[in-house]
């Protein structure tokens, strides 16, 4: 059985710059495509097969203490970037949450929220059911203004997504409430949220979400899996507004949006999405007046708009076939003047088939990138460029490479990152990746 954990760490990262990107061991392993974003209503059969094949021992462990706080035998917590799951009140109690199921079942009829508290004490005991009364996941845990405390998630045996709230965090009874637009039997299919809490006196909830996702016909906007956003601006009780989309996030600038390929940040005002896309535009999109109006830098420049995969990659005239983008793993903060800070993983893809509707990645890929407000846009021009010890031709980001921050050590000293250091990565991530 998989257990849910709170670490508490104290981790220092060397950072290092490079002005060329030097390949990674074995620069020429690729692998198909083999992700294939989930939205929990399958049978995730293949999460049974020798569950977590890979681990690594933690350096000065003993420096760090562990407590079990909850277990679960549903694995897939996300299919890319992480929600806030853990929050630590200002009296220094905690609330933890995690998507959770007790059936060792392809189906997980009993998945939902699983809750823990921290009294400043100690955690309360392991919870075997979940908040919900049906079947939900992916829950954004929230502590409000008034001290309200709320789990936010899609409900799959409903298709609208909900909130299971109590007015204080730790004790009182749960109440459910749905949060999609509409009316019984048609309320707004969405899937995959996040949710933060900003406004003045930290009463709006800012939440994101994916709509219809399991429909290719009915597509809201005439874009597959819209990103739509919701606000609150009293804690929930209501949402003045519903499935906006944002400005630029629509079918004349994009294919489709990834479920899970972004994250939410808010403080006072100021809310911010990132969005870590592979095939497309890495962005933010920021608002300063609490969801009114916003507006969207683009931190990672893709060389051809609306790409499709087997179009192939003509620039000016070259014709490339690899790139360097996200692996569509990454968060985003926001500082004490307001500004934005994002973290995401970085991955090489190369689409040489034109034919087979597919595309591969390196998973030995090995690096985190950054980017704040203060650099700007990325304008890199759409021209192949070199890649060190290769005769591939490339695209990469010069404001990716410029802030190309850390990556996987080399722990045994051997000068190759493999071995006992870490196989490649997974699920379409880079040796460094899913930063939070």
């Amino acid at each position: 059985m998989k257990k849910i954990t709170t670490i508490i760490a104290s981790i220092s990262l060397a950072v290092g710059l490079s002005a060329q990107i030097a390949p990674s061991k074995n620069p020429s392993l690729k692998i198909k495509k083999n992700k294939v974003i989930m939205t929990g209503n399958e049978a995730l059969s293949h999460l049974m097969v020798n569950p977590n094949p890979n681990t690594s021992p933690v350096l000065n462990s003993s420096a760090i203490n562990e407590e079990v706080i909850g277990k679960t035998f549903y694995d897939l917590q996300s299919n890319s970037c992480l929600q806030n799951r853990i929050h630590v009140n200002d009296d220094g109690t905690i609330s933890a949450a995690w998507t959770m199921s007790q059936l060792q079942a392809l189906t997980f009829l009993d998945r939902g929220t699983g809750y823990n508290f921290f009294d400043g004490t100690a955690w309360g005991t392991q919870p075997t059911t979940r908040l919900e009364s049906s079947r939900t996941g992916w829950p954004s845990m929230i502590i409000m203004g008034s001290g309200k405390e709320a789990s936010i998630t899609h409900n799959t045996d409903n298709t609208y997504v909900q909130m299971t709230h109590r007015t204080a965090a730790g004790t009182g009874t749960w109440t459910e409430q749905i949060i999609s637009s509409g009316t019984p039997g048609s309320y707004q299919d969405l899937t995959w949220n996040r949710t933060a809490v900003g406004g003045t006196n930290n009463e709006s909830l800012h939440m994101i979400a994916i709509a219809n996702a399991a429909d290719t016909v009915n597509l809201l906007y005439g874009i597959r899996n819209a990103l739509v956003y919701y606000r609150s601006q009293d804690e929930g009780a209501t949402w003045d507004i519903q499935d906006m989309q944002l400005p630029t996030m629509d079918s004349a600038n994009f294919n489709y949006f990834n479920g899970d390929s972004y994250a939410i940040a808010a403080q006072g005002e100021t809310v911010v999405v990132a969005y870590f896309n592979e095939w497309a535009d890495s962005f933010i999109i920021k608002s300063t007046d609490n969801g009114d109006t916003w507006t969207r830098t683009t931190f990672l420049d893709f060389p051809i708009d609306k790409y499709n995969v087997d179009d192939g990659l003509d620039l000016n005239g070259d014709i490339v076939t690899q790139v360097f983008s996200t692996d569509g793993y990454g968060t985003v903060l926001i500082d004490e003047v307001g500004d934005a800070h994002v973290f995401y993983g970085i991955m090489r893809f190369q689409d040489d088939d034109l034919t087979d509707e597919q595309y591969s990645w390196f998973p030995g890929t090995n690096g985190i990138g950054y980017w704040n407000e203060s650099f700007g846009e990325d304008v890199t021009p759409a021209a192949a460029q070199d890649y060190a010890g290769t005769d591939s031709a490339l695209w990469y980001s010069d404001m990716m490479i410029e802030h190309w921050i850390t990556e996987v050590p080399d722990l045994n000293g051997d000068c190759e990152v493999n071995g006992v250091d870490i196989g490649g990565g997974d699920y379409s991530s880079g040796r460094a990746s899913m930063p939070s």
